[in-house]
């Protein structure tokens, strides 16, 4: 069975790593353990992904293997990264989650930072993280840690939750109105919302900053596109 975890860890399907994962947790804790440290050390980056996710699973049950996810924040594979940040929706008590959040909203990947800010907004909802986490990102002279507070705003907005002091379209007018940067995140939550949000559009339309016109226009199209 052991060697059929292996294949099924490193499957281009995700519902083959998905059972990997759960056969993965069928095993007494110390088989899995080692399990997962040598999908770690593996080659190709999908291994590495379902490892992170299984450790995810595995710090729930209580065993230490924190050092795992700490490593994995600097993997040259975005995969493993962004597996990161899903693994740590799962543990976001967990006395290293907020400090492995704040690392991966830096990450210039695009796929990082899209599920950095989904367990961030789902760690506001838990009441976990303050609102004041999205205004820091959002005001960040890094482009990830802005693309982050997007990607968590269009979460909470998407979902419905009503877990802000005012609702996601209010504070995006604000941060309009404010700084460049919160000018940029908010024209780039506008963007991700846009399909679905017709005052995404209006929102972007009275920013009027040289500073953001590229992304305006950008996300203008983007938006007229579908």
């Amino acid at each position: 069975m052991r060697e059929r975890i292996d294949e099924l860890a490193c499957s281009k399907d995700a519902k083959e790593r998905k059972m990997a994962i759960s056969l993965l947790l069928s095993l007494k804790r110390k088989d899995a353990a080692e399990k997962v440290r040598s999908w770690i050390k593996s080659e190709e980056p999908l291994m590495r992904q379902t490892a992170i996710l299984a450790v995810g699973e595995l710090l729930k049950k209580g065993e230490g293997l924190e050092f795992l996810l700490k490593k994995a924040v600097e993997d040259e594979s975005w995969l493993v990264r962004e597996a990161v940040a899903r693994a740590l929706r799962q543990i976001g008590r967990h006395k290293i989650a907020l400090d492995l959040l704040q690392e991966l909203a830096k990450d210039p990947s695009p796929g990082v930072n899209r599920s950095t800010g989904d367990t961030i907004a789902e760690l506001i909802k838990e009441g976990i993280i303050s609102q004041s986490k999205l205004e820091e990102l959002a005001s960040s002279k890094l482009e990830g840690e802005r693309r982050t507070a997007a990607f968590a705003l269009r979460r909470i907005h998407n979902r419905g939750w009503e877990i802000l002091e005012v609702n996601a379209i209010n504070l995006l007018r604000k941060w309009a109105s404010e700084s460049l940067e919160k000018k940029w995140t908010a024209i780039y939550a506008c963007k991700l919302i846009g399909k679905r949000e017709p005052l995404a559009r209006d929102i972007i339309t009275r920013i009027d900053d040289a500073g953001v016109s590229k992304l305006k226009e950008k996300a203008l199209r983007e938006i007229a596109h579908g």
